[in-house]
């Protein structure tokens, strides 16, 4: 109900506690650790990237339907110049589906993470160095990336993570 073309106080109370929930659920684990802190709020989640990722991000989105399930991914790539790969690839589908692909045996995620309400959030990290050997990015990704990635380990958080 409006009053006076202003939002109820009720309302304005309950979005900027939303507001600041979500900041909070999308921090690092331990202030000490620092990258990119991303949110996606459909698909209920959050994480921080490694700080190597600032300013190198692309985030791509796809979605897939097998049958009545819809598996949606979340690319992300590491860009400098010329240069792109995908470096951290997370997959969000019901818990139901990830068991039954899992039983076809596809490769090992990095990471699960099952929410209350069914879903399931699955990193598949890299296989091998995606850079061409003698780059700046080669180097970067042998040595740094490995121990970097514990940030997104440690900071993944479902935003509402409630029982149904």
């Amino acid at each position: 109900m409006k009053c006076c073309g202003k939002m109820p106080r009720r309302r304005l109370s309950a979005t900027v506690v939303c507001a600041v929930l979500l900041f909070l659920s999308a921090r690092p684990a331990d202030a000490g650790e620092e990258g990119v802190a991303v949110a996606f709020e459909d698909l209920n989640f959050a994480v921080v990237l490694p700080e190597m990722m600032r300013g190198h991000t692309d985030i791509t989105r796809d979605e897939q339907n097998f049958g009545s399930e819809k598996v949606t991914t979340i690319l992300i790539a590491y860009t400098a110049g010329t240069l792109s790969a995908n470096v951290i690839v997370f997959e969000e589908m019901s818990k139901s589906f990830f068991e039954n692909r899992r039983k076809g045996e596809p490769p090992s995620p990095s990471r699960v993470w099952e929410s209350h309400s069914g879903r399931v959030v699955v990193l598949n990290g890299l296989q091998s160095n995606p850079f061409p050997e003698g780059t700046p990015e080669f180097e970067l990704f042998l040595d740094d990336f490995p121990t970097q990635m514990t940030v997104v380990f440690n900071s993944f958080r479902f935003l509402h993570n409630a029982h149904p």
